[in-house]
């Protein structure tokens, strides 16, 4: 049966049905490598994917407010206020969606309590050095210094991310 929490999903497996044969494999990358593009790149098709993967494992259905919704209890569980979240879509195209700066805060400071932090922190493009901050800040103190997640509709910027401090 599918999982019904998050605690389940690690017990996910697949078995091949029985009067069936393989007649091809393909091998997709790591979840990390696909993270680490969505990330470098902003591949908005993955990050859709992405919002919508936890829904449908949880059992909770595969639509964009399903995955909403599982986003948003997701999240609810790790302590985060909610309040301020307008969420339309997994790839932020959406002129509807909305986040505070509290939010956003608060989960990049939650994230570096997740046992994937690493991985998660080395999926976002470093300043003046890759991704679609590469030409961000090049001849700055801040090139090589800041992992940040770029973002912009309708002529608005936003950057997200962590910084290393510099002491003197």
């Amino acid at each position: 049966f599918p999982p019904r929490r998050s605690s389940d999903l690690r017990y996910l497996t697949h078995t091949k049905p029985n009067g069936t044969m393989t007649i091809a494999t393909q091998n997709s990358p790591s979840l990390k490598e696909l993270v680490k593009a969505c990330n470098y790149h902003s591949i908005n098709l993955y990050a859709e994917a992405f919002l919508k993967t936890p829904s449908v494992l949880l059992n909770m259905g595969n639509g964009t407010g399903d995955a909403v919704k599982a986003f948003e209890q997701i999240w609810r569980a790790k302590g985060l206020n909610m309040q301020g979240l307008k969420m339309k879509d997994g790839s932020g195209l959406s002129p509807s969606n909305a986040v505070t700066t509290d939010i956003m805060t608060d989960v990049l400071s939650i994230m570096t309590t997740e046992k994937s932090f690493n991985s998660y922190y080395e999926s976002i493009p470093v300043v003046g050095v890759s991704g679609t901050v590469a030409n961000l800040a090049k001849k700055s103190k801040a090139a090589g210094n800041i992992h940040a997640k770029s973002g912009s509709i309708e002529g608005v910027r936003a950057y997200g991310g962590y910084f290393t401090a510099m002491l003197s």
